[in-house]
């Protein structure tokens, strides 16, 4: 986990994603190299954390999750509660919900704030990324990592 500072006022949050020392935050952090010039991108030691696995599916309702983040960039913190579900525990409350395009996300009633956004969200049946954090409300939610992956797998 990485907390990302861009321009010195703007936070979110940033994980490596599988071996080759790729990370992985939002669009709306930063998106190109001249925004990436103006962030800072604090790891503590990437070594001893060691990296995220994306787990590529659908996401299932009512599959429990957590989520690490870096909210208002505190230390890492892991939203795993949630008063709504019934269980108590963080879980998916729409498979298919609307993100910036239709049917792109997944929403979830974990608590986040400020700073959360790139996220990984986590399935806590299989401990692999099922989600990219990136709106917070009621609900909140994530681009359901399925949706990226075919993207990623294209990355050399």
């Amino acid at each position: 986990m990485a907390w990302i500072l861009i321009n010195g006022v703007e936070l979110c949050t940033a994980w490596r994603v599988g071996t080759q020392n790729r990370m992985l935050t939002n669009r709306h952090c930063f998106a190109t190299t001249r925004e990436a010039r103006g962030t800072e991108v604090w790891f503590n030691q990437i070594q001893q954390f060691g990296y995220l696995e994306i787990d590529d599916r659908a996401p299932v309702r009512g599959e429990e999750l957590y989520i690490p983040q870096h909210p208002r960039g505190a230390p890492t913190l892991i939203a795993m509660q949630d008063s709504i579900e019934r269980s108590g525990n963080c879980a998916v409350s729409n498979p298919s919900y609307n993100g910036y395009a239709a049917n792109t996300d997944m929403s979830y009633f974990c608590d986040t704030d400020g700073g959360s956004s790139g996220s990984p969200v986590i399935s806590r049946r299989t401990n692999k990324v099922i989600a990219l954090h990136h709106f917070g409300g009621c609900p909140n939610s994530g681009v359901r990592i399925d949706r990226i992956a075919a993207q990623l797998r294209g990355l050399a």
